[in-house]
């Protein structure tokens, strides 16, 4: 479970930005949260509202950029994260350090996790990764990277490692700094992995598993691994119908190579084949099934007794027709809802943020996910919306509600819990006249100006 996130210096985010997941002394809706330790409580959901241009995206982009930064070697960022990230309105912050720091809750522990780095040239200075002991603080490791690495950096003795796992450890942080990642992930790689139970690997664990992001165009990973099984397709079917999209059953039918046409290079759809037929013949038992999906259609590949390619291609029936409707002709809203269902359908501890959970989204389908969203006990959802629907004390707590707002080109989050709002009161009506702020500002503008 996540419990804060602090940054700085990163784009329209000029200072100091701590979003936190702890829930605070409101009594209402106590389900929503789920106690920790004595002092400590979390909650299950937060929704983040804001003008368009404030910050939303952006707190969900500082997410998106840690997450990918821990996870990847420099090669790979310099491909994929947009350098000079810093915040911009000031040049003055291409000098100042960029910082992210994690506390969360990995296999029951307590750990913060962070690091500091120039995104101007995009060189390190300091990651640090600590467990939290009693309410104490224990060093797992503290790097500067500015300095020539030594064990003064690392605490092993607080690893747990086996007396004779020590010696390949010291080897490996004596070539640590030649690495071109950040220490845990060059700690993570597979040659390195000894012992899966020690902090480095589950704190690792924690943004490589738990931690998923969804872009407004994105999906859960895997989601479409639920078409696989045929009770997870009739539950899948059932869960939609529920959502008013008229559909009651998602059927598959056999096709020919001929019938793919969004795949228009003959050898990615030979290399699909060859690679099916291939692992189903070093196979043993249980025939494998490969799954496809586009963004027209979601096929299946797999073989029969004699080795042959089966192709099949999924459509969805409506309700009061036979017609079958392929993945395309859904609706937009249809079509997220199948991509995000992994959300509610999840069986593993995860925390999903969710950009723009109402793109594409009826209002009544927004408040109906969130509300089931709310149910179940595995999760951690945090999302950005406009809908205002959920500005309501009798769904949320004062606690869940994050408005960001910007002022002379910075921005800053803060809590509806700030406000002590009364639970008889209409935040939405509040919010909508600026109460809270984070709304709109229009100039006067005649048109043809």
């Amino acid at each position: 479970m996540l419990i804060n996130f602090r940054f700085e210096n990163f784009l329209s985010y000029k200072n100091l930005t701590d979003f936190s997941m702890i829930a605070s002394k409101v009594r209402s809706h106590r389900k929503y949260k789920k106690q920790i330790s004595e002092n400590l409580s979390l909650l299950n959901f937060s929704a983040i509202y804001g003008a368009n241009a404030s910050g939303k995206s952006n707190f969900i982009n500082a997410l998106t950029f840690a997450r990918t930064f821990i996870l990847s070697s420099k090669n790979e960022l310099r491909k994929n994260l947009l350098k000079d990230s810093y915040f911009k309105a000031q040049d003055s912050f291409k000098l100042k350090d960029t910082k992210f720091e994690f506390d969360f809750i990995s296999d029951n522990k307590i750990y913060t996790y962070g690091f500091s780095v120039n995104l101007f040239n995009l060189s390190l200075k300091e990651e640090w990764l600590y467990r939290n002991e009693g309410g104490d603080d224990l060093a797992l490791f503290n790097i500067d990277y500015s300095k020539p690495f030594d064990k003064n950096h690392f605490s092993i003795e607080n690893w747990g490692l086996l007396e004779k796992d020590i010696p390949r450890f010291d080897i490996y942080i004596s070539d640590a700094q030649k690495s071109n990642s950040l220490f845990l992930k060059y700690i993570n790689t597979p040659e390195r992995k000894i012992d899966y139970s020690i902090d480095v690997y589950k704190a690792y664990e924690w943004f490589l598993q738990t931690l998923e992001i969804i872009e407004p165009e994105g999906e859960v990973s895997r989601s479409a691994e639920v078409f696989l099984k045929q009770e997870d397709t009739e539950k899948l079917a059932r869960f939609l119908h529920s959502f008013s999209t008229g559909i009651n059953a998602i059927e598959r039918e056999e096709i020919t190579k001929a019938d793919i046409d969004e795949i228009p290079d003959d050898r990615v759809l030979e290399s699909i084949i060859s690679r099916v037929i291939e692992v189903n013949k070093n196979k043993d038992s249980k025939k494998i099934i490969n799954l496809v999906q586009t963004e027209e259609n979601i096929y299946f590949f797999s073989v029969n007794d004699d080795y042959e390619i089966v192709i099949e291609r999924l459509y969805f029936i409506h309700d009061g027709t036979n017609a079958k409707f392929a993945f395309r002709e859904e609706s937009d809203g249809t079509r997220r809802l199948i991509k995000i269902y992994g959300v509610l359908n999840t069986v593993e501890n995860k925390v999903f943020i969710i950009d723009e959970i109402d793109r594409s989204f009826h209002p009544n389908l927004t408040y109906e996910f969130i509300r089931k969203s709310l149910e179940n006990d595995l999760i951690q959802l945090i999302v950005t919306t406009h809908e205002d629907r959920l500005l309501d004390l009798s769904l949320l707590r004062r606690d869940q509600i994050w408005f960001v707002d910007k002022e002379e080109n910075a921005s800053h989050m803060y809590s509806l819990e700030e406000y002590k709002v009364r639970f008889d009161k209409d935040i939405m009506k509040e919010y909508l006249v600026g109460k809270y702020g984070s709304i709109p500002k229009f100039d006067c503008l005649t048109m043809g100006e």
